[in-house]
C-alpha cells in the first residue's frame, strides 16, 4: 500500500535517505520534505539530494514545504490541509514522519500534524526520530501512541487501568475484585484499553499488563500513578 513520507530536511539529505531506505519506499509512495521559511543553500542542494534518490526510485516529490517558526500554529493548520489533500488526492491512508534532519520548530510541527492525522482524521501514522550522534537509536511513535494526548478514559475505564498498573499480570477475576467493578463491565472496558494499545494480555486468559503509554493516559485522565 502506497504511504505518504513525511519528512524534516537540514543541511543533509542523510536522514531523509535513510528513512525512504530503512522503510523500503518504492512503487505509489508520495515524498513530502518540510524545511524552515527561506531555507540556507545547503537545504536547497540536500532537497535537489533527496528529490534525485527518490526520482530513481520512482517516488512522487513533491515542492519543498516552509514552515514559519514564528507563527507555527498557521504553519500547523496549511501544512494540515497539504497533507490531507495529498492523501485524498493520492488515496492514501498511511504516514511516515521522520523529524530528525533540521531545526526544531520542524519536529514540533511535524509531531502536532502527526497527533491531528492519527485522532481526528484515523490515519495510520508512524513517527520517527533518528540518532544524530555516534550512538545509535531510533524513537518510534505509532498512531495509538500519538492518540494517547487526545484519549478521554471514563472512571472506570482510569479505575482499571490503574489497577493493572498496580497490579501487571493480574487475571481480569482477581482485577474485578481488586478494584470492585462488575465483571462483565470490567471485561467491556478491558476490551476498548485493549484495542487503545494500553493493556494486553499475555495468551488467552493470561495475566493481564500495562503498555508503555498506560501511565501517561492516566495522568491524562487526571488519576495520577506515582
Amino acid at each position: 500500500m502506497a504511504r505518504l513520507f513525511l519528512l524534516t530536511l537540514g543541511f543533509h539529505e542523510n536522514f531523509a535517505i535513510r528513512r525512504l531506505t530503512k522503510n523500503s519506499s518504492g512503487g505509489r509512495d508520495v515524498v513530502l520534505l518540510l524545511s524552515i521559511q527561506g531555507p540556507a543553500k545547503a537545504v536547497l542542494t540536500a532537497y535537489e539530494s533527496v528529490k534525485g534518490f527518490a526520482s530513481r526510485m520512482g517516488l512522487v516529490v513533491r515542492d519543498l514545504y516552509m514552515v514559519d517558526p514564528e507563527d507555527l500554529a498557521s504553519s500547523v493548520v496549511g501544512l494540515l490541509g497539504e497533507v490531507v489533500s495529498l492523501m485524498k488526492g493520492y488515496g492514501l491512508r498511511d504516514v511516515v514522519i521522520d523529524a530528525t534532519g533540521g531545526v526544531k520548530p520542524l519536529a514540533i510541527a511535524s509531531l502536532m500534524l502527526g497527533m491531528i492525522l492519527s485522532s481526528r482524521y484515523g490515519y495510520s501514522v508512524e513517527y520517527y526520530i533518528q540518532s544524530e550522534t555516534s550512538m545509535e537509536y531510533e524513537v518510534r511513535l505509532d498512531e495509538r501512541m500519538l492518540r494517547v494526548f487526545s484519549l478521554k478514559l471514563s472512571r472506570d475505564e482510569a479505575r482499571i487501568l490503574k489497577g493493572v498498573l498496580e497490579h501487571p499480570g493480574v487475571s481480569a477475576g482477581q482485577l474485578a475484585g481488586l478494584i470492585e467493578v462488575n465483571y462483565k463491565t470490567l471485561l467491556n472496558r478491558l476490551g476498548k484499553l485493549k484495542k487503545l494499545g494500553l493493556v494486553y494480555q499475555k495468551g488467552r486468559g493470561g495475566g493481564i499488563y500495562p503498555s508503555p503509554w498506560a501511565r501517561i493516559a492516566l495522568a491524562l485522565a487526571g488519576e495520577g500513578y506515582g
